[in-house]
């Protein structure tokens, strides 16, 4: 593929996720904050979050963190949707729209 698109081997992630950057014009959000766990301790809100997911929501951690993220950026009004080919995602549809009000849009491939 890197060939067909006259790019390195190397640099085909990299240039793919700048394709993918600019033709859907996502940018960056950082999240700030801290959230304090019992027996855990001080955490990033992202992480606390999606250990606090994790009893409702059976899905692995990366999953888990995204889901994370996507709720807090639920939350400032800059999303509502999560677009993905993600079968885990598929299999939660309904606990994540209850729980999170977040709408999971699939891509079948």
């Amino acid at each position: 593929m890197a060939g067909k698109l006259g790019v390195k081997d190397e640099l085909l992630i990299p240039a793919l996720l700048l394709y993918i950057i600019k033709r859907f014009g996502i940018r960056y959000v950082k999240l700030r904050g801290y959230v304090r766990l019992p027996a855990i301790g001080l955490l990033h809100a992202p992480m606390a979050l999606a250990i606090e997911l994790a009893r409702d929501i059976k899905m692995r951690t990366l999953d888990l963190l995204h889901l994370a993220y996507a709720k807090l950026l639920k939350d400032k009004g800059l999303i509502d949707v999560i677009t993905t080919i993600d079968e885990d995602f598929k299999r939660n549809e309904e606990v994540i729209q209850r729980k999170l009000g977040i709408r999971i849009e699939f891509i079948e491939v």
